[in-house]
């Protein structure tokens, strides 16, 4: 194994040697925060069951894939019942056009957000969306065939429109037609990728 020594450092512990080589895949950092906001941050991480450390990765793999750009990809928050009671007096055509709409814009957004247009890009990109919008959602992979299992508790006319969205969506990108299963509470996409 050939080792880049300029970047190892050398410890030297109780008469021995030990050549410290820093893991390529990561970094050890320090940060300081203020005293409240760190125990908060220790409350969350034990609330979730997870150390620290996963915890503050979880949160800049966030911002770091999403909430970097998402304002400039024209994203917003809005409290799921506003959401719910803007659909509610649609009917399918309108949003089914909604859907067509939204689908044609996903493709720059998806540009800005995930740094290219390819079939594997903009499902990773709605992915985020889907994970960000705090969805509970599975994602299983076997193969090639994806499925996305997503629950979003939002009624009828959301799930038609998810619906809608991501059989636009797979359109655009060339993707089989996925076959979708909806609910008023949940969406299960199954697709094959080439």
């Amino acid at each position: 194994m050939q080792l880049n020594y300029a970047f190892a450092q050398i410890l030297y512990l109780s008469n021995a040697l030990y050549l410290l080589v820093p893991n390529p895949k990561s970094i050890s950092i320090t940060f300081r925060f203020p005293t409240s906001l760190f125990h908060e941050l220790k409350e969350e991480a034990a609330h979730k069951q997870v150390s620290l450390n996963t915890l503050l990765n979880q949160i800049v793999t966030s911002h770091v894939e999403w909430h970097a750009h998402a304002n400039k990809a024209g994203f917003m928050t809005v409290r799921r019942t506003l959401v719910e009671k803007l659909m509610d007096p649609l009917s399918e055509d309108e949003v089914d056009r909604m859907a067509k709409d939204m689908a044609k814009e996903l493709k720059d957004a998806s540009l800005l957000m995930v740094r290219k247009h390819t079939e594997k890009s903009l499902l990773e990109f709605m992915e985020r969306w889907v994970k960000t919008s705090g969805y509970s959602y599975r994602h299983i992979v076997e193969d090639n065939h994806h499925t996305y299992i997503i629950q979003h508790d939002m009624g009828y006319k959301w799930s038609y429109y998810l619906n809608r969205l991501f059989s636009y969506v797979a359109e655009q990108a060339a993707i089989n037609k996925p076959e979708i299963e909806s609910s008023d509470k949940m969406l299960v996409v199954n697709l094959k990728v080439k």
